[in-house]
């Protein structure tokens, strides 16, 4: 067989082999071999959107790079070629950030939040912390005076004038895309016609509500809107083995959110809605200033894991009525061995469940490290309540236990 032509990198960061690991987030290598009298350079273009980049791999001055370029089958079948680019001392990091806002997201966001202060050490700061109890006039105002300092800051940094008609087309763009997150929910209440199982609705939302208004979430919606729309006008069941209407409740295990699409082809559990889908059930009114500095105040106390989990006991009772609004039969309580939060309700959640009469399968996790809880020990969970509480037999037993220890 005849191999083609081709180039390989092989480049050494102080000393240790770079290419292999981030070979997929090289987008380009320009290598110029200079005269005599002048230095030869390279410059490396890499695409650092991956979260490793942010834990600590963004390259520092003074790091040392030693490139090769290799050929293979360049002049002949089985010949390997290698040009050696030389040493190389890095001089020129980009410099991104002219400041950075910090906030004191939940559990491990403020252990990231840590990672980037570090990171961005030599950078203007300014502290935003999200409050722990917000039915509280009291902190609606000091909210709004920090989102009010907050601009101002930036105003100071970047030179660039506050935009009163730029904020309002942007929040209304935002709440273009809340209000057809209630039509889906409508569907998914109502209907056995939702196209969208329970993982892809989690992480659309999770990352959409907390990002803000960008073009992708439009383009997306009017994909999953042609989409839901054929489903319901043709009353397509796209999840026919369902045997129970799940609500997941509580904060999710990030390194195994795709757990509710095992248990729909394994048990025909159907997981309809999440408790992080619901955190930012609102629109941001734009009528006038004061309106809208209130609604954003109260947006930013609706943080990820702070309206039902942290703001009060009442709020992460809304459980009930979202139970019964989504016609749910089943709840998957999520127990974070790390929320101090979370623990001390549980024993209040085991009294209403059986008050109430509800099947609920206590799932723990430790959030993003599964060390300490395996996808193994998710599902033993899982199988182990269905067939001994259920006692229902699986829709497909060969997915009962499998190894996937290896999986990232």
């Amino acid at each position: 067989m005849i191999e083609t032509r081709r180039l390989a990198l092989d480049v050494r960061y102080n000393s240790y082999p770079f290419a292999g690991q981030v070979g997929g987030d090289i987008e380009s290598l320009t290598y110029t071999d200079s005269a005599a009298d002048n230095s030869d350079s390279i410059d490396i273009t890499i695409n650092a959107q991956d979260r490793k980049w942010l834990l600590g791999w963004m390259p520092e001055k003074g790091a040392t790079l030693r490139a090769r370029i290799l050929g293979y089958n360049w002049g002949r079948q089985g010949q390997r070629s290698i040009m050696e680019c030389g040493l190389f001392v890095l001089d020129d990091v980009p410099d991104y950030y002219k400041a950075v806002i910090t906030s004191n997201e939940a559990c491990d966001g403020s252990v990231a939040t840590s990672i980037l202060q570090d990171w961005l050490m030599d950078k203007p700061l300014f502290a935003m912390p999200q409050p722990m109890q917000f039915d509280d006039p009291l902190v609606q105002e000091h909210c709004q005076r920090e989102i009010e300092e907050a601009w101002r800051f930036i105003g100071e940094q970047t030179g660039a004038a506050f935009d009163w008609n730029q904020l309002v087309k942007r929040l209304e763009s935002q709440n273009e895309l809340q209000r057809f997150e209630w039509e889906k929910w409508d569907v998914a209440a109502n209907t056995n016609y939702y196209p969208i199982n329970g993982v892809s609705q989690a992480l659309y939302r999770i990352y959409q509500s907390q990002y803000g208004d960008l073009p992708g979430w439009h383009e997306m919606d009017k994909k999953v809107r042609k989409i839901m729309e054929k489903c319901v006008e043709q009353r397509i069941n796209n999840f026919p083995l369902t045997r129970h209407r799940v609500i997941a409740w509580s904060c999710a295990p990030l390194y195994y959110s795709n757990w509710c699409t095992w248990a729909y082809n394994c048990w025909g559990l159907n997981t309809i809605i999440n408790m992080d889908s619901l955190m930012f059930n609102m629109t941001i009114r734009t009528d006038s200033y004061s309106h809208t500095l209130a609604d954003m105040a109260q947006y930013h106390e609706w943080a990820p894991m702070r309206r039902m989990a942290v703001g009060g006991m009442h709020h992460i009772f809304e459980l009930w009525e979202n139970m019964e609004k989504f016609h749910c039969d089943m709840v998957v309580m999520y127990d974070q061995l790390l929320c101090k939060g979370m623990q001390g309700v549980h024993g209040m959640f085991e009294d209403e469940f059986r008050a109430r009469d509800v099947h609920a399968i206590w799932l723990p996790h430790a959030l993003p490290d599964k060390r300490n809880v395996s996808r193994a020990e998710i599902r033993s969970i899982i199988n182990d309540y269905m067939t001994t509480v259920m006692q229902e037999e699986p829709l497909d037993p060969s997915l009962l236990e499998f190894d996937d220890s290896m999986s990232w």
